[in-house]
């Protein structure tokens, strides 16, 4: 019974936390402008903005997080075979720099998309919905 407790009062304290002071993102609006603080592979160049035609998958991740990393050569691999169709695959996370150019480095050719930092955490707070990994795509 006591399990039971506790289960159901940490649900209903994550029901009732607050994710953040601005509005969530509604299907069909125009995404935010995504912040980089740290380009660690690729660059504004190949990113692009939001609405060129291009398709983007923006996915929030962590060096630390399990199920990211299994991502990680998926990602790769979609990014391989639709990068010619306009595809743009976007790492993103909110670690520092040195951290991510490790990590990056030693996934070597298993992580060929775009990988950004943002310390600041400015894109975070318009997407985040408290779990990762967590995909959003935009076209």
């Amino acid at each position: 019974m006591r399990r039971w407790s506790i289960t159901a009062m940490m649900i209903l304290l994550t029901a009732l936390s607050p994710i953040s002071s601005l509005q969530a993102q509604g299907i069909g609006d125009r995404p935010p402008k995504l912040w980089v603080t740290d380009w660690i592979s690729g660059s504004p160049d190949a990113v692009g903005e939001w609405g060129d035609g291009k398709v983007y998958i923006l996915e929030f991740w962590g060096t630390w997080c399990a199920p990211c990393i299994k991502s990680i050569p998926h990602l790769t691999e979609i990014q391989e075979t639709y990068k010619d169709r306009g595809l743009v695959v976007i790492g993103y996370s909110w670690e520092d720099a040195q951290t991510l150019r490790s990590f990056v480095k030693k996934m070597g050719n298993q992580m060929k998309y775009v990988v950004v930092g943002d310390t600041e955490r400015r894109t975070l707070e318009k997407f985040y919905r408290r779990r990762i990994p967590l995909c959003i795509s935009d076209r």
